[in-house]
């Protein structure tokens, strides 16, 4: 059951460790987010407003709270619990698919970030000069997943709305490609399909597959943004599209998918969270071992910015705006 309550002084609605039983939307009012609340180091994190979702990562991963989330006085909050999820999704489908795309967003944001990172990381170390160092292990590494970065995900199976009008492509046949705009997210009813960046190029990287059960494009279709990379039908494969209009119904039908959907992303962005993380610390390690020319660059600094705020970036795909 969905409940509202009205809290008429300060109120702390959950604590950092605290097990994850409900989520939060604030109906009015405002709750800080906050590491050590009530001690001499407390520190806001930020302040959510109407609108927001709070601890929603926590309930869909069934992980303890990350931090201290304190309704203000005269602040309202509807409280959302795990087994109430589907009933939300049906009663509200608007809300759903807006806490996807924040979700998505969070993801694409996170990701640039430390693509980015990646990037200058990779234009200023110098292997041969660090040769003996154990450095050198840690970067292979971090290229490694930055190959994998980008990497496809199925999203849900089992869904079975049968509404929607079929798509058959043949093997080797192109679905959508890296750039273009997307409109349509699809499950695969039969079939596999791979993915891949540079596609048309030389040097075309094979960074994920899908098979029957799985959903692919979805982000594309929940931010507006373009495709991140190229989808080619491995064998005959026979699709069901769901586009943006499609959504709202496809929802309701099938609720448990949004909860699988909203896992799939959380579980991204905890994962990309972690690597921007890790290539935060080993570019100040390697500063710190040989002076290098990136630390005179503008983007370090930006970089060690976030870098000195290690619980601040373990803690935010947690909070919603």
């Amino acid at each position: 059951m969905i409940t509202e309550t009205k809290y008429d002084k300060d109120t702390l609605l959950f604590k950092k460790g605290d097990a994850s039983d409900l989520m939060y939307r604030v109906v009015k009012g405002s709750v800080r987010i906050v590491n050590g609340y009530g001690t001499e180091n407390e520190q806001e994190i930020v302040v959510l407003k109407d609108g927001s979702f709070i601890g929603e990562m926590g309930i869909i991963e069934n992980a303890p709270r990350s931090t201290d989330a304190v309704a203000m006085a005269g602040t309202t909050v509807a409280s959302i619990g795990f087994s109430d999820f589907e009933g939300f999704v049906k009663d509200d489908t608007d809300a759903a698919i807006f806490l996807m795309q924040t979700l998505s967003e969070r993801l694409r944001d996170t990701d640039k970030k430390y693509l980015d990172a990646v990037k200058l990381l990779n234009e200023y170390y110098d292997e041969d000069e660090m040769e003996d160092s154990e450095l050198n292990i840690e970067f292979k590494q971090i290229k490694l997943r930055y190959g994998r970065s980008l990497r496809a995900r199925g999203l849900f199976s089992r869904v079975e709305n049968t509404e929607i009008p079929h798509h058959s492509v043949n093997a080797g046949g192109i679905i959508f490609s890296e750039g273009d705009p997307g409109t349509i997210m699809y499950l695969i009813l039969e079939g596999e399909v791979d993915f891949y960046l540079g596609y048309s190029g030389k040097q075309k990287l094979l960074i994920g597959s899908a098979k029957k059960g799985d959903i692919f494009g979805e982000m594309a279709v929940l931010d507006n943004e373009a495709r991140s990379a190229t989808a080619v039908a491995s064998s005959d494969v026979e699709l069901q599209p769901v586009t943006v209009d499609d959504l709202p119904a496809f929802l309701k039908e099938n609720p448990k998918a949004a909860m699988i959907l909203l896992k799939n992303l959380s579980g991204r962005i905890r994962e990309k969270t972690s690597d921007y993380i890790d290539v935060l610390k080993f570019a100040s390690d390697y500063v710190k071992l040989n002076s290098s020319e990136l630390a005179k660059t503008e983007n370090w600094k930006d970089m060690m910015a976030l870098a000195s705020y290690y619980n601040l970036l373990q803690t935010q795909p947690y909070m919603m705006h």
